[in-house]
């Protein structure tokens, strides 16, 4: 629904959850967390280097034989491409660069970078023909640490990384928060999820899909226990934070499903507790849902 819908028919206990979340990080990117250095160690390995384009054969080369390929390769029959004429629409405004990615002279994947308001933006990227070879080079990180580490010197000090799907699990979005994400913006579209009844399936669908939503105007995350084990210690609380937690969030909110209607068996500990907050699991299912 459009976000000016749902205002008008939401109900207290339903959530509206944006098709996308958008966000910026600092840059130069810091290469201090695990799996960011490892990607980067491949970059190094395997001598990865760049070079920035305006050229529109170039362009067409990189929609073609890198993007759709790559978007293919990833979603299957899922892939929903941004096609060649909304690109290009971008491109010929003239606010558009083509960094490539080199390996041994051979362009293997690229990342269009959109220069709007004085901030660059990472639009698209790419793998040459999709190949899984490639993206084991490196060549998918490279694409945002190269434009990075190019955008830095030209002086700027913030990157937009585009949009992501608003599930906390999904992979682009973990990736992302690694470098840093910082939530910014939303689309202005999104799913109104209204439940009606409880039962197995609907649990389920809550435990293993937590998300982001809006909440009077606000980004709030949804994570639901199916046996109040996270809200058992210090430690869990803490091992939540660094796995679930996004800069820009004003909340995380965690509904322990199996309590009956009853509180929660623990409140949070101070250290968390501006980030943090356990509810009743009849915020969603109240009485008349029970």
């Amino acid at each position: 629904v459009d976000e000016r819908l749902y205002k008008l028919i939401k109900r207290k206990k339903d959530f509206y959850i944006p098709l996308w979340v958008r966000g910026e990080a600092d840059i130069p990117f810091t290469v201090s967390n695990k799996s960011i250095k490892s990607d980067f160690k491949k970059i190094r390995k395997n001598n990865l280097k760049f070079e920035v384009t305006t050229e529109k054969s170039q362009f067409d080369k990189f929609y073609h034989d890198m993007y759709l390929p790559y978007v293919t390769h990833r979603h299957g029959n899922r892939n929903i491409a941004t096609s060649y004429d909304e690109l290009m629409r971008y491109w010929e405004s003239g606010t558009c660069e083509l960094l490539l990615i080199k390996k041994d002279g051979e362009h293997i994947g690229g990342q269009l970078i959109v220069f709007e308001k004085n901030r660059p933006r990472l639009m698209v990227n790419g793998i040459k023909d999709g190949n899984p070879r490639y993206l084991k080079y490196g060549a998918g990180f490279a694409g945002y640490y190269l434009a990075s580490s190019y955008l830095t010197k030209k002086g700027y000090r913030r990157l937009h990384l585009g949009g992501s799907r608003p599930f906390l699990k999904d992979g682009v979005l973990r990736f992302k928060k690694r470098l840093g994400l910082r939530l910014t913006s939303k689309h202005k579209k999104g799913f109104l999820v209204k439940p009606l009844s409880p039962s197995t399936g609907l649990e389920g669908f809550f435990i293993r899909n937590p998300f982001i939503y809006i909440h009077r105007g606000r980004f709030h995350a949804a994570i639901f226990d199916e046996e109040d084990e996270v809200c058992s210690c210090d430690a869990s609380l803490t091992n939540l934070c660094k796995s679930f937690y996004l800069n820009g969030l004003s909340k995380v909110n965690i509904y322990p499903l199996k309590v009956n209607g009853s509180k929660p068996k623990r409140g949070i500990p101070p250290a968390f507790s501006d980030r943090i907050t356990v509810l009743s699991p009849d915020h969603i299912f109240g009485p008349t849902l029970r």
